[in-house]
């Protein structure tokens, strides 16, 4: 889309990935119905008709966001899940994908926020969110487990189940100021190493035991 400080001749202020980005935040914060356009614009420093002009409604904004957060993650999923040769042991691919979703969600906090919100209530969001990016991103998980379950090696667990336990378990990046609560007793959190012991904890959970 072409804004109109472009057609004028004069470089844009922002980049439409900028601008998404801080609408992500901001929907993922106040919501959609306390997002306001006019406010985004300003504190990005923007004219106050920037943000219509090159992405249509708010409603359209923040479908545009959606996807934008989204697919980032999947993307960043995807490229920390490629960095080494996949381990031929379904129970170690588990822990590379699990700890993979972990490492990505801590650099958006916000998307935990916002999708904490939107799964509330059934809309049309929630399912676009849903079909696009929840589903796919569970896939390979879910074929490693029902070979893990087949062999007699794990206990049966749902994608629900695998879903809230990730969920649950990244609350330590977006729920910062409660996880700092704990530093005086745990100390500083070492983000990496968190997110192995919590992966080591579900699926050790998940095991059976001869």
């Amino acid at each position: 889309m072409v804004s109109v400080d472009s057609r004028r001749g004069r470089p844009r202020i922002h980049s439409d990935d900028e601008i998404l980005e801080a609408a992500l935040e901001a929907f993922a914060v106040h919501g959609f119905d306390g997002t306001s356009l006019r406010s985004l614009n300003a504190g990005l420093g923007l004219s106050h008709g920037t943000i219509n002009q090159r992405f249509g409604t708010k409603e359209q904004l923040y479908l545009e966001a959606v996807d934008h957060g989204f697919g980032r993650l999947l993307d960043e999923i995807n490229a920390i899940v490629g960095e080494d040769p996949l381990p031929s042991d379904p129970f170690e691919e588990l822990h590379v994908r699990f700890r993979a979703f972990m490492l990505a969600s801590r650099r958006r906090p916000h998307l935990s926020r916002l999708i904490n919100n939107v799964g509330v209530h059934s809309s049309s969001t929630l399912t676009h969110i849903f079909k696009h990016f929840i589903e796919p991103a569970m896939r390979p998980a879910r074929t490693l487990i029902s070979r893990l379950v087949d062999e007699g090696k794990m206990r049966p667990l749902s994608d629900r189940s695998v879903l809230m336990l990730l969920s649950g378990a990244i609350g330590a990046f977006s729920l910062r100021a409660l996880s700092r609560k704990f530093d005086k007793i745990d100390g500083p959190i070492d983000e990496e190493s968190y997110c192995d012991e919590m992966v080591r904890v579900i699926i050790d959970g998940i095991r059976t035991r001869d």
